[in-house]
């Protein structure tokens, strides 16, 4: 079972402006952290649930929808806000 760490959010995802500092070269080059972690879990030996509450944002929402389900209380939001900046997850 994979939940988030706070009382607001399953996982906001990625720090936009970090991310927007990466592609123009002026940042850190990080490594695909949420690939990798989606990996993971999508192959993983045992099937996993995404417990969300609250938030699941961006990667977050990625992580959430490489598990094998998915349970969200009734206010939950789920989206994928890079795709309005052009950013294909």
């Amino acid at each position: 079972i994979i939940t988030g760490d706070g009382p607001s959010a399953f996982s906001a995802g990625f720090d936009i402006p970090q991310f927007v500092k990466t592609q123009s070269g002026s940042g850190a080059k990080l490594p695909d952290v949420n690939a990798m972690l989606t990996a993971l879990v999508e192959n993983g030996p045992k099937p996993t649930v995404a417990a969300i509450k609250g938030s699941a944002l961006g990667g977050g929402c990625e992580v959430a929808m490489a598990t094998n389900a998915r349970v969200a209380t009734a206010k939950s939001v789920l989206g994928l806000p890079e795709l309005q900046l052009g950013i294909i997850p």
